[in-house]
């Protein structure tokens, strides 16, 4: 069996950005996720591990998700046949915090990554947030929503930094491994290495294992 991870961290920490980098630098298989959310992110368009759909075709899809969340009010769902169909390679989702504990449960065999910033360090967040959004190229009317956006998920963050040792304690009990991002290169200097190492390790596992097999 291949060594899949759940990615998980504070909004805006980096979860959409290292999925997609696994997925066209090293192969990985980015599960999509199906939303009812109608606005898509820059770096969302044209991706394929997000899907979206009306909420109509939300609910008529919910016998076919092994796994959905909730945020903000916009709907989250995993196909099982996704999953089924693609058991041959490594498999990534990224999810929010407070849903880590319930998939561990529902979808096991996943190595848990957790994304951690400091309180200190929020302003790295909402610079992201901003860049990803276009800020910069927004009319003011547009920035101000933008800006009411980003203080609704910076309130969400702190509720997720106050719970912090729970959602430790899920990433250490199921044999993952949490990242202070200290900034845009802990992704590629410390997370994907990682990883990748995980990754070949798991691998190595697998082939002694079916050499066994048939000896």
């Amino acid at each position: 069996m291949l060594q899949n991870f759940v990615i998980v961290g504070i909004t805006g920490v980096g979860k959409t950005f290292l999925e997609l980098e696994l997925q066209h630098k090293h192969g990985f298989y980015p599960w999509p996720k199906y939303t009812d959310r109608a606005e898509l992110r820059k770096e969302e368009e044209g991706a394929t591990n997000i899907v979206p759909v009306s909420k109509e075709a939300f609910q008529a899809m919910l016998p076919d998700f092994i796994f959905t969340l909730k945020y903000l009010n916009k709907n989250y769902g995993w196909r099982r046949q996704d999953y089924a169909l693609n058991r041959d390679k490594n498999i990534t989702l990224a999810i929010t915090l407070e849903n880590l504990a319930n998939f561990m449960v529902k979808v096991p065999g996943f190595m848990p990554i957790m994304l951690h910033v400091e309180l200190s360090n929020f302003g790295l967040i909402e610079n992201r947030v901003r860049r990803r959004d276009g800020f910069e190229n927004m009319t003011p009317e547009q920035q101000k929503y933008v800006n009411e956006k980003i203080q609704e998920r910076i309130i969400s963050a702190r509720y997720d930094l106050e719970r912090y040792a729970f959602y430790q304690n899920i990433v250490n009990k199921y044999g993952g491994k949490i990242f202070v991002i200290k900034d845009d290169n802990t992704i590629y200097n410390e997370v994907i290495p990682f990883i990748l190492s995980n990754k070949e390790k798991r691998d190595k596992q697998s082939m002694v294992s079916i050499a066994n097999k048939y000896r």
